[in-house]
């Protein structure tokens, strides 16, 4: 069996130790003392670093993967092995997607993920190993989880995809029908799919979500036949529109959305996202057919936003994972009545400081499975024999005091002799030195 393989680097490691070794003696005698900090798992540029050399930046981790389309290595030590790793949905290498498979006997609910990294950069796995064990978690509530790979901007670009954000768009459109069309051989629930994403992931699953169904019912093609509406949508900080002018109204000093529309700066010192927005209203009826805002109506599937800062309006934010983008959105999801859920630190009901896979997996449980389904206790890696016989409909009256048991006790009372840790690691007697 083929195997995905990613490339893992220690990012701590080097750096401390350098830090810990300059703070505590000279600089000639650390330079001449320098050693590297042993880990279990070294890089190909650990041997280049040193404090003569240091790297101006620290290398990202590149994720390779053979061709094939199954795996049995995991991707990554946060995510379990893929049941399939590298399924092709396109004819570009950049169409592929792995999954996992919940064991069930019943067709499953699933995820729809998709990565950020602003249509420019990232891959598939990053994103879902920011959230340790979240996908564990979904497999053992019976969950399938798909993640996607698609064209970035200047590969659509090369493709002739004009703006270029409609590669990332119609591949992961694409992708999810592809899912849909394995329903039956992957034993998915085509009706109960949620839909994720970050960043600009999550615009794309926002832009899915609310877009008219892509299916061609008359296609030949069998997968185009197949609906792109899900069940519901769960972002993390996503931007909700692609408008320039919406954008310089809610986040003054951001720029951004040109990239998607390939807009190049103007020689006459005007940057990208300026010309951008000069060319609006040429633009605005694409900007309309990309732009979630734009494309949100009453029947729109109920959505989740999640974002680490809260909203605010009063000052001239430049954040591209602004709260404003969420809170905009929720109010026009209110007047049309659909179903909008803002989370971020002080949110009412929110904690000062959320800690976001909680609230995800608590939204994705309570959707595809239902309300009695989004209790689950909370993991321990010792777990006693009643933890499983509790849930909301069963609580013990009284939880059971583990009873300690041991048949032999070795009384440690009289008098205790000491030596220095020095010794003890030279394996000197405690005895031989009172």
């Amino acid at each position: 069996m083929n195997q995905l393989k990613i490339s893992t680097v220690s990012f701590l490691a080097v750096p401390a130790f350098v830090g810990l070794l300059a703070s505590c003696a000279p600089a000639q005698t650390a330079n001449a003392n320098w050693k590297m900090a042993p880990v279990s798992l070294q890089t190909q540029w650990a041997k280049e670093v040193s404090p003569a050399n240091a790297l101006p930046a620290y290398p990202r981790p590149q994720m390779t993967a053979p061709t094939g389309n199954r795996s049995t290595a995991p991707v990554e030590p946060s995510v379990p092995p893929p049941t399939l790793g590298e399924v092709a949905y396109g004819q570009s290498p950049k169409q592929v997607l792995t999954f996992w498979q919940a064991k069930s006997d019943k067709p499953t609910p699933w995820l729809f993920h998709i990565h950020g990294g602003g249509w420019m950069s990232q891959q598939r796995i990053f994103g879902l190993v920011t959230v340790p064990g979240f996908v564990q978690d979904m497999l053992d509530h019976g969950i399938s989880v798909v993640t996607v790979e698609y064209r970035l901007l200047d590969e659509a670009t090369a493709d002739g995809l004009n703006p270029p954000v409609k590669g990332p768009m119609l591949d992961c459109a694409r992708a999810l029908q592809f899912v849909r069309s394995k329903a039956k051989e992957w034993n998915l629930d085509k009706r109960r799919v949620a839909l994720c994403g970050d960043s600009a992931g999550g615009c794309t699953a926002l832009w899915l979500a609310f877009h008219k169904d892509l299916a061609n019912p008359k296609s030949r093609d069998l997968v185009a036949r197949e609906s792109t509406r899900p069940l519901c949508v769960a972002v993390q900080h996503p931007q909700t529109t692609l408008d320039p002018q919406q954008i310089r109204d809610w986040i003054p000093k951001l720029e951004y959305g040109d990239q998607a529309f390939g807009i190049k700066a103007d020689p006459g010192n005007k940057s990208s996202f300026e010309v951008f927005l000069a060319e609006r209203e040429k633009l605005l009826p694409l900007i309309n057919k990309l732009s979630p805002y734009a494309l949100v109506t009453r029947d729109a599937a109920p959505v989740f936003m999640f974002y680490y800062t809260a909203p605010a309006f009063d000052q001239n934010q430049q954040d591209v994972h602004s709260a404003n983008f969420g809170a905009k959105l929720q109010e026009k999801c209110q007047r049309l009545g659909v179903e909008c859920e803002l989370v971020y630190p002080g949110a009412p009901g929110i904690e000062a400081n959320p800690y976001h896979k909680i609230y995800f997996e608590k939204y994705f449980l309570e959707k595809l499975l239902g309300a009695a389904h989004a209790w689950a206790p909370k993991r321990a890696s010792l777990m006693t024999k009643w933890a499983a016989l509790v849930d909301p409909k069963n609580p013990l009256p009284e939880y059971p005091r583990p009873q300690m048991v041991r048949s032999q006790w070795q009384s440690l009372n009289g008098i205790w002799q000491y030596q220095s840790g020095n010794k003890a690691l030279m394996g000197l007697s405690i005895a031989s030195h009172p």
